[in-house]
C-alpha cells in the first residue's frame, strides 16, 4: 500500500492529468477531441494517447498548435508533446467503430483452398488453408 505523502502525490498528478486534458479536449476540433486523451506528462513531455494510427497522425499534425497554446495561454510547462496509439482494449477488436465481425462466404473460401492447393510454398499454403476453415460452414451460421 502506498504511503499518505506518495498517495497524495499520485492523486495530485491524477487531477493535473486530468485538468490538462479536459483543457486540451476543448482545444481540439471535434471529433479528434474525443479520440485522444492525455496519458502522462513527465520532465516537460506531454504525452497523449490517440486510439488508431490515423487519429494519432491527425494529433501530430495538431501538436505544435497545441503545444504552443498550452506553453503561452495555460502556462504548462511542456517542451515537447509525444502522441502514442493505445487502442481502446475494452471495446474490443469489432466493437471499436461499431461493426459486426467481417464474414467469409463459403465461395471465398473454396477459392482461398484452391488458391492454397496451388502453392509452392507450403508455409503460406498452410496459411491459407487455415483461413479457409472460417467460411466452411458460413452457410450455416449465425451471426
Amino acid at each position: 500500500m502506498l504511503c499518505g505523502n506518495k498517495s497524495r502525490k499520485l492523486l495530485s498528478h491524477s487531477r493535473y492529468l486530468t485538468d490538462i486534458d479536459e483543457i486540451i479536449k476543448k482545444h481540439l476540433p471535434a471529433p479528434l477531441n474525443a479520440q485522444c486523451t492525455v496519458a502522462n506528462l513527465q520532465e516537460g513531455r506531454l504525452v497523449l494517447a490517440a486510439k488508431t494510427p490515423a487519429w494519432a497522425a491527425r494529433l501530430r499534425y495538431q501538436a505544435p498548435m497545441l503545444l504552443k497554446y498550452l506553453t503561452i495561454n495555460k502556462s504548462i510547462r511542456i517542451q515537447s508533446i509525444i502522441v502514442k496509439v493505445v487502442p481502446d482494449v475494452a471495446a474490443g477488436p469489432f466493437r471499436a467503430t461499431g461493426s459486426p465481425p467481417p464474414r467469409m462466404s463459403a465461395e471465398n473460401a473454396t477459392m482461398i483452398r484452391q488458391t492454397a492447393r496451388a502453392m509452392s510454398d507450403s508455409v503460406l499454403s498452410a496459411a491459407l488453408e487455415r483461413l479457409a476453415t472460417r467460411g466452411e460452414d458460413a452457410k450455416d451460421r449465425e451471426w
